[in-house]
Protein backbone atom coordinates (compact mmCIF):
# COMPACT_ATOMS: atom_id res chain seq x y z
CA UNK A 1 0.00 0.00 0.00
CA UNK A 2 1.41 3.44 -0.89
CA UNK A 3 2.68 5.33 2.14
CA UNK A 4 0.36 8.23 1.27
CA UNK A 5 -2.58 6.06 2.36
CA UNK A 6 -1.20 5.59 5.90
CA UNK A 7 -2.31 8.10 8.47
CA UNK A 8 -0.52 9.09 11.65
CA UNK A 9 -3.62 8.30 13.73
CA UNK A 10 -3.48 4.63 12.74
CA UNK A 11 -6.21 4.75 10.10
CA UNK A 12 -4.96 3.33 6.83
CA UNK A 13 -7.08 5.28 4.37
CA UNK A 14 -8.54 2.22 2.67
CA UNK A 15 -12.06 3.67 2.59
CA UNK A 16 -10.76 6.93 1.15
CA UNK A 17 -8.79 5.03 -1.51
CA UNK A 18 -11.86 3.02 -2.53
CA UNK A 19 -13.99 6.18 -2.66
CA UNK A 20 -11.39 7.99 -4.79
CA UNK A 21 -11.16 5.05 -7.18
CA UNK A 22 -14.93 5.13 -7.68
CA UNK A 23 -14.93 8.91 -8.15
CA UNK A 24 -12.16 8.72 -10.74
CA UNK A 25 -14.03 5.96 -12.60
CA UNK A 26 -17.26 7.92 -12.85
CA UNK A 27 -15.39 11.12 -13.74
CA UNK A 28 -13.87 9.24 -16.66
CA UNK A 29 -17.41 8.26 -17.68
CA UNK A 30 -18.36 11.93 -17.88
CA UNK A 31 -20.03 12.55 -14.52
CA UNK A 32 -19.25 15.82 -12.79
CA UNK A 33 -21.13 15.55 -9.48
CA UNK A 34 -20.90 12.98 -6.71
CA UNK A 35 -23.49 12.75 -3.94
CA UNK A 36 -23.28 10.64 -0.81
CA UNK A 37 -24.67 10.20 2.65
CA UNK A 38 -22.19 10.01 5.49
CA UNK A 39 -22.02 8.76 9.03
CA UNK A 40 -20.51 11.08 11.62
CA UNK A 41 -17.35 8.97 11.54
CA UNK A 42 -17.06 9.21 7.75
CA UNK A 43 -17.75 12.94 7.57
CA UNK A 44 -14.13 14.12 8.02
CA UNK A 45 -12.90 11.57 5.47
CA UNK A 46 -15.22 12.94 2.80
CA UNK A 47 -14.31 16.51 3.68
CA UNK A 48 -10.64 15.61 3.16
CA UNK A 49 -11.56 14.19 -0.26
CA UNK A 50 -13.07 17.53 -1.26
CA UNK A 51 -16.77 16.93 -0.65
CA UNK A 52 -18.69 19.95 0.60
CA UNK A 53 -21.76 19.77 2.79
CA UNK A 54 -24.83 20.81 0.85
CA UNK A 55 -27.52 19.89 3.38
CA UNK A 56 -28.25 17.54 6.26
CA UNK A 57 -31.08 15.08 6.11
CA UNK A 58 -32.51 13.42 9.20
CA UNK A 59 -33.22 9.74 8.77
CA UNK A 60 -35.82 8.05 10.91
CA UNK A 61 -36.61 4.39 11.22
CA UNK A 62 -39.66 2.67 12.61
CA UNK A 63 -39.69 -1.00 13.46
CA UNK A 64 -42.86 -2.73 14.47
CA UNK A 65 -42.66 -3.78 18.11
Amino acid sequence: MPSSLWRSDGRRGIGAAITLAALHEVRDLGYSVGVLGSSEMGYPVYRELGFEEYCRIGLYEWRPG
